[in-house]
Protein backbone atom coordinates (compact mmCIF):
# COMPACT_ATOMS: atom_id res chain seq x y z
CA UNK A 1 0.00 0.00 0.00
CA UNK A 2 2.93 2.03 0.22
CA UNK A 3 4.90 0.71 -2.67
CA UNK A 4 2.78 3.14 -5.39
CA UNK A 5 2.44 6.42 -3.86
CA UNK A 6 5.84 6.34 -3.09
CA UNK A 7 6.86 5.51 -6.45
CA UNK A 8 4.99 8.31 -7.95
CA UNK A 9 7.16 10.62 -5.84
CA UNK A 10 10.13 9.64 -6.24
CA UNK A 11 12.67 10.59 -9.34
CA UNK A 12 12.45 7.49 -11.74
CA UNK A 13 15.61 6.14 -11.25
CA UNK A 14 15.33 5.55 -7.39
CA UNK A 15 13.50 3.15 -5.93
CA UNK A 16 11.84 3.30 -2.54
CA UNK A 17 14.82 0.62 -0.87
CA UNK A 18 17.46 2.96 -1.96
CA UNK A 19 15.89 6.01 -0.60
CA UNK A 20 14.47 4.05 2.42
CA UNK A 21 18.48 3.13 2.69
CA UNK A 22 19.59 6.53 2.36
CA UNK A 23 17.27 8.74 4.42
CA UNK A 24 15.94 6.90 6.75
CA UNK A 25 19.00 4.97 8.73
CA UNK A 26 17.05 4.00 11.63
CA UNK A 27 14.82 1.42 9.10
CA UNK A 28 16.93 -1.57 8.36
CA UNK A 29 15.77 -3.75 5.14
CA UNK A 30 15.99 -7.65 5.57
CA UNK A 31 16.67 -9.85 3.02
CA UNK A 32 13.60 -10.84 2.64
CA UNK A 33 12.18 -7.10 1.93
CA UNK A 34 10.47 -6.64 5.47
CA UNK A 35 11.11 -3.63 7.07
CA UNK A 36 12.55 -3.37 10.61
CA UNK A 37 13.78 -0.87 13.39
CA UNK A 38 17.27 -0.51 13.84
CA UNK A 39 19.04 -0.71 17.47
CA UNK A 40 18.91 3.32 17.51
CA UNK A 41 15.51 3.90 16.82
CA UNK A 42 14.97 5.00 20.34
CA UNK A 43 17.94 5.59 22.63
CA UNK A 44 15.43 6.58 25.41
CA UNK A 45 12.43 5.96 27.28
CA UNK A 46 9.67 7.48 25.66
CA UNK A 47 8.72 9.24 28.77
CA UNK A 48 11.78 10.72 28.65
CA UNK A 49 11.50 11.67 25.52
CA UNK A 50 8.33 13.51 25.59
CA UNK A 51 9.95 15.03 28.57
CA UNK A 52 13.12 16.29 26.55
CA UNK A 53 10.37 17.23 23.73
CA UNK A 54 8.10 19.18 25.78
CA UNK A 55 10.61 21.13 27.30
CA UNK A 56 12.35 21.75 24.38
CA UNK A 57 9.58 23.42 22.66
CA UNK A 58 8.35 25.51 25.38
CA UNK A 59 12.43 26.79 25.76
CA UNK A 60 11.90 27.90 22.08
CA UNK A 61 9.16 29.86 22.81
CA UNK A 62 9.22 33.74 23.88
CA UNK A 63 8.85 34.65 27.85
CA UNK A 64 6.81 37.72 27.01
CA UNK A 65 5.22 37.33 23.40
CA UNK A 66 3.73 35.11 21.20
CA UNK A 67 5.34 33.41 18.04
CA UNK A 68 2.90 33.92 14.87
CA UNK A 69 1.76 30.53 14.84
CA UNK A 70 0.41 30.80 18.91
CA UNK A 71 -1.26 34.12 17.75
CA UNK A 72 -2.61 32.20 15.72
CA UNK A 73 -3.87 29.47 17.15
CA UNK A 74 -4.71 31.49 19.94
CA UNK A 75 -6.93 33.56 16.99
CA UNK A 76 -8.27 30.59 16.20
CA UNK A 77 -9.53 29.77 19.84
CA UNK A 78 -10.98 33.59 20.28
CA UNK A 79 -12.46 32.99 16.90
CA UNK A 80 -14.32 30.11 17.73
CA UNK A 81 -15.26 31.23 21.38
CA UNK A 82 -17.08 34.23 20.25
CA UNK A 83 -19.30 32.59 17.50
CA UNK A 84 -20.54 30.52 19.96
CA UNK A 85 -24.13 31.48 22.01
CA UNK A 86 -23.27 33.05 24.97
CA UNK A 87 -24.12 31.00 28.54
CA UNK A 88 -23.49 27.55 26.16
CA UNK A 89 -20.76 25.30 27.99
CA UNK A 90 -17.68 24.70 25.78
CA UNK A 91 -15.40 21.86 26.44
CA UNK A 92 -11.94 21.75 25.69
CA UNK A 93 -12.52 18.08 23.70
CA UNK A 94 -14.80 20.58 21.31
CA UNK A 95 -12.50 22.87 20.78
CA UNK A 96 -9.28 20.60 20.20
CA UNK A 97 -12.03 19.59 17.25
CA UNK A 98 -12.46 22.69 15.41
CA UNK A 99 -10.77 22.43 12.28
CA UNK A 100 -9.25 25.93 12.59
CA UNK A 101 -8.09 25.18 16.05
CA UNK A 102 -6.31 21.63 15.37
CA UNK A 103 -4.76 23.18 11.86
CA UNK A 104 -3.11 26.10 13.95
CA UNK A 105 -2.25 23.56 16.83
CA UNK A 106 -0.49 21.29 14.42
CA UNK A 107 1.69 23.65 13.11
CA UNK A 108 2.68 25.22 16.03
CA UNK A 109 3.17 22.24 18.66
CA UNK A 110 4.91 18.81 18.62
CA UNK A 111 1.75 16.05 19.12
CA UNK A 112 2.92 15.62 22.81
CA UNK A 113 2.13 18.41 23.79
CA UNK A 114 -2.06 18.74 24.75
CA UNK A 115 -3.71 21.64 23.81
CA UNK A 116 -4.63 21.99 27.55
CA UNK A 117 -1.33 22.03 28.64
CA UNK A 118 -0.51 24.61 25.80
CA UNK A 119 -3.48 26.73 27.12
CA UNK A 120 -2.32 26.79 30.51
CA UNK A 121 0.99 27.53 30.24
CA UNK A 122 1.12 29.95 27.62
CA UNK A 123 -2.40 31.89 27.77
CA UNK A 124 -2.72 31.70 31.77
CA UNK A 125 -6.02 32.61 32.85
Amino acid sequence: WVKGPCEALLPADVSLADWLKLRMKEVEILDDGTLQRGEDWLLCDPQTLVAEVTESFYDSLPEDDFTDEELELRTAILDYMSSRTRGKTLTLGELAHQHAVGAARVRLMPECITLSAWLERRMGD
